[in-house]
């Protein structure tokens, strides 16, 4: 946590790191290996899905896949696994559901390669409590180099649809004791974004941050909880100060532009 109060991107890493339910990629020699670790106390059925996202994939893709959805996109089909794996992982334990080739599993989308290609994991435990509010979803992002080998296109981040939102006094997100007005928003990509990153003079923190990669067919739905010294904070406040930043931004020394500045329209948020 920054002087401020702020939670620093490393927090939200660690949030994810330390979640009971985790999918986890990794490249061992010629072979990419995907595991899911389960802290919970009993045994957990999850559904595995893998897929290869391109860093030319941009929101013409994504219509393209919703009018045709029998087109083949991008799953990973490799001898004896399906584009969703399913598995049950044992209490306090972590268990290897895939181990192929990285080659077999580029080959699996036409054109790709180790610097235009990142591998996307969606981890989904399908036997979670009655008393859960969602499923529990873990998320994983593998790059077949290191970032600075990649020539990275530009996002196109924006960030959209701020509202206020009631807050709940037995939310579990709402840990620092804030009974104040919590404010949703959607962050979104025209295309793939690495690294990415929310930032905002105001003291408190966000349901999620600090993404790996963010696609052009998956925003994120994200809240800010004001810290509880915060007062009055509005919808139209937040959009006014938050910022959004990726790693392209860095390389290209576009950080915090005002084209990354969400841009308030009173008209569609809601406020107090």
């Amino acid at each position: 946590m920054c002087y401020a109060g702020r939670w620093k991107p490393l927090a939200y890493a660690v949030k994810r790191m330390y979640a009971p339910l985790q999918a986890q990629v990794i490249q061992e020699g010629n072979y990419t290996k995907v595991f899911v670790v389960n802290d919970h106390i009993v045994p957990v059925t999850i559904a595995v899905n893998m897929q290869l996202k391109s860093l030319t994939d941009n929101i013409s893709t994504c219509q393209q896949k919703a009018q045709q959805p029998d087109v083949p996109t991008s799953p990973i089909a490799v001898p004896g696994a399906d584009a969703t794996i399913e598995a049950t992982v044992p209490a306090g334990f972590a268990s290897q559901v895939l181990a192929t080739e990285t080659s077999e599993i580029l080959a699996t989308l036409p054109g790709c390669t180790k610097t235009m290609c990142y591998l996307d994991v969606t981890v989904t435990r399908k036997n979670y409590g009655l008393l859960d509010a969602q499923p529990e979803v873990s998320e994983a992002q593998m790059f077949f180099v290191p970032l600075k080998d990649i020539d990275l296109p530009d996002p196109g981040l924006n960030i959209s649809g701020f509202q206020q939102v009631p807050a709940s006094v037995n939310s579990s997100d709402n840990s620092s004791g804030n009974l104040s007005d919590p404010v949703s928003f959607t962050v979104s990509a025209s295309r793939p974004a690495v690294l990415t990153y929310l930032n905002t003079k105001y003291r408190g923190r966000f349901s999620d941050d600090a993404f790996t990669a963010l696609h052009p067919c998956r925003p994120k739905q994200i809240t800010f909880y004001p810290h509880s010294s915060v007062q009055g904070l509005t919808a139209h406040d937040l959009a006014a100060d938050l910022t959004v930043e990726s790693m392209f931004d860095h390389q290209f020394g576009t950080a915090a532009a005002p084209a990354r500045r969400a841009a308030p329209a009173a008209s569609k948020m809601g406020g107090r």
